[in-house]
């Protein structure tokens, strides 16, 4: 019989990202652009170890924009299996709410990460972000839209 020390150090350990819809007044959805990779992303990035999704979500919106938002709601849940090189994992998207002017000019994008950030309608968001985004883009805009939070596996409701 092993310890349930040596039993939890065996169980195996999965990636984790969130991400954030927030709007602007006019409901477009911010966007960034990574230097490290091709297309855009919403705010957020990956789960460090001992960090909550909605902790490592605040601390990346801190790091890259210096914005603090306090009231983050869970929309989505996505599983995505392994794919070539990339392991499984989980990500989480959260709902932000709408930012005021005052806080869309007090953002400072930080550039060791970031090239650029926008605010875009829904269509042009599908054009520019990267495609494991946009496939749970739908859902993650009506679960925003009903109040709810949606599980989805690959982008997929199940």
């Amino acid at each position: 019989m092993i310890s349930p020390e040596e039993f939890y150090q065996a169980l195996p350990t999965k990636r984790g990202a969130a991400g954030v819809i927030l709007f602007n007044n006019k409901k477009q959805i911010l966007i960034v652009k990574p230097n490290y990779r091709d297309g855009w992303l919403l705010p957020g990035g990956s789960i460090d170890e001992n960090e909550s999704p909605r902790q490592a979500l605040q601390r990346e919106i801190k790091e890259e924009l210096d914005l603090h938002v306090d009231k983050l709601q869970l929309v989505c849940v996505d599983y995505k299996v392994k794919h070539d090189y990339k392991p499984e994992g989980y990500f989480f998207i959260f709902y932000g709410g709408k930012l005021s002017n005052k806080e869309i000019k007090s953002i400072t994008l930080q550039t060791d990460e970031l090239t650029e950030m926008k605010f875009v309608d829904e269509t042009e968001a599908k054009g520019k972000l990267m495609p494991g985004i946009v496939n749970r883009l739908d859902e993650v805009m009506s679960a925003i839209k009903n109040d709810k939070a949606v599980y989805l596996e690959n982008g997929q409701e199940v």
